[in-house]
């Protein structure tokens, strides 16, 4: 979430918006010593932090980056009752004496200082736990590789134009805990679900339920960085499939022989998407139109032509969004409006702008070579790609080399990924022109040289930001500002 400069102070949040047993433990954590580890530059735990804060708890917030580098996270808490901060290194006493401990997602497996406050019998919690346990309602749990975001978002927009009050948040939006009155109310809650968020849920340190409708889009080789091996991230995805003691259901593509058994073998009903397996309670498939069958019926929902979003990989993000939507109570009409309606996020096949008749296409989003071979399959015509990021381990740019063969005309690569890029496409796509160029601003500049009239400028990396961004966002906004520098320019002349 943005920091938000100059917050005043929350008021004090009244526990009795919640039922039991979330009040009792709204109380316990009022009379406790908190410690929130990652404050985070952009202000990742700000809602949590005000939340706590309202509570009335005794909170120390600790970040390993120093104050200058969160000025503007620094500046939110500012002024927030009982909070401390602890910036430019962690403190030993800070995990030595909390009651119960905070962890920002993306602190890795087997932190030293994580390990000590468990060992001293502190509550192990994240911010998406608490809102877990907190929720009155349904929650419907997104993840996956690729298109978790988009699947998760529409969802939401589904259930919001069938008339459903639901939230939305998670690994994107804003803080569930900042909407403390809205959570309450919720007739539903959805939220897009990290590997590494799924992770820490796995710790169990508040007592909250699994979300009991729970879709995982797909699973293929990513974040191996953090989780050192590709069985160890494909672990935490599964987790998503916790079982329930109640009618919960496992929503999966009903072709896939990894994430298919998962669901079968969940305990849940599993709700096939775009085929119908045996051992599934209900499927929606098909290719021109969009059917539901459950309990013996075929009910239409949709068509493909009515998907405002391009490309096959959009046709399967709505299908699993539909697929989850009507297990939370979407009417067949809320689900076909925002099909039409729904235009995308940030940086997913996003149009960043037209000049002299070449388009210009963000997918900053696809951090893996899979996610970039899909994104060139949404685009229609002649394409000229640019692609490459940071390096990690075994990174299958063939799959992305193959899928360059049926548009792209010249793909540009850039950081250090550039030299496997390379590779990949003299062996796979040796009619594809490629140029390699220092950064991406030069391979920008190389692209848009290389395009013509008619033809599709896109950014589909294919690998991690890392190397040269702080995350694929700031990836694609500066695709953009280059996008929107050129049409300056091309104006003046």
């Amino acid at each position: 979430m943005t920091a938000r400069p100059g917050d005043a102070a929350p008021p004090p949040l009244d526990p009795r918006l919640f039922g039991e047993p979330a009040r009792a433990l709204l109380d316990e954590l009022s009379r406790s010593r908190i410690t929130v580890m990652g404050l985070g530059r952009f202000g990742g735990a700000l809602g949590l932090i005000r939340f706590l804060a309202a509570l009335g708890a005794e909170i120390t917030v600790t970040d390993k980056a120093p104050a200058a580098d969160l000025a503007r996270s620094v500046e939110a808490v500012a002024g927030l009752p009982g909070v401390a901060l602890r910036l430019g290194g962690h403190a030993e006493e800070d995990f030595a004496r909390c009651d119960a401990l905070f962890v920002n997602p993306a602190v890795a497996p087997g932190n030293p200082f994580v390990a000590r406050a468990r060992a001293r019998g502190a509550r192990i919690a994240t911010e998406i736990g608490l809102a877990l346990a907190l929720s009155p309602c349904d929650v419907i749990g997104v993840t996956g590789t690729s298109g978790k975001s988009t699947t998760s978002a529409l969802c939401a927009a589904m259930l919001s134009a069938s008339g459903v009050r639901v939230l939305f948040g998670g690994n994107v939006g804003a803080s569930l805990l900042d909407r403390p009155s809205e959570l309450a109310a919720a007739e539903a809650v959805v939220l897009e679900l990290s590997s590494f968020q799924l992770h820490h849920l796995d710790i169990r340190g508040l007592p909250y339920r699994p979300p009991r409708i729970a879709a995982l889009v797909n699973v293929h080789c990513d974040h191996l960085n953090w989780h050192g091996a590709f069985g160890e991230y494909a672990r935490c995805k599964r987790l998503i499939f916790a079982p329930r003691d109640d009618e919960a259901w496992a929503v999966a593509a009903g072709d896939d022989g990894l994430t298919l058994p998962w669901a079968l073998r969940s305990g849940r009903r599993v709700f096939a998407v775009g085929s119908a397996p045996a051992g599934a309670a209900a499927s929606i498939a098909g290719a021109g139109e969009i059917v539901l069958r459950r309990d013996g019926r075929a009910e239409p929902l949709f068509a493909r032509r009515d998907l405002a979003l391009p490309g096959a990989i959009n046709l399967a993000n709505a299908s699993f969004a539909a697929a989850t939507a009507v297990l939370a109570g979407a009417t067949h009409t809320g689900i076909l409006d925002a099909v039409r309606t729904f235009r995308g996020l940030p940086h997913r096949i996003e149009h960043a702008g037209t000049i002299n008749g070449i388009a210009f296409v963000n997918s900053s989003v696809a951090t893996t070579p899979l996610e970039a071979a899909r994104t060139l399959d949404a685009v229609a015509g002649v394409t000229v790609l640019l692609a490459g990021g940071a390096a990690e381990k075994n990174l299958p740019f063939d799959v992305l080399a193959r899928a360059a063969r049926r548009g792209t005309r010249c793909a540009v690569f850039f950081g250090q990924t550039a030299p496997q890029l390379r590779e990949a496409f003299k062996r796979e796509a040796p009619s594809v022109r490629t140029i390699v160029m220092e950064d991406m601003a030069r391979a920008f500049e190389a692209a848009a040289a290389e395009a013509r009239s008619g033809d599709t400028v896109i950014l589909a990396p294919g690998a991690p930001s890392f190397d040269a961004f702080l995350n694929f966002q700031a990836r694609g906004d500066a695709f953009k500002d280059a996008v929107r520098r050129l049409g300056q320019a091309a104006v003046r002349v």
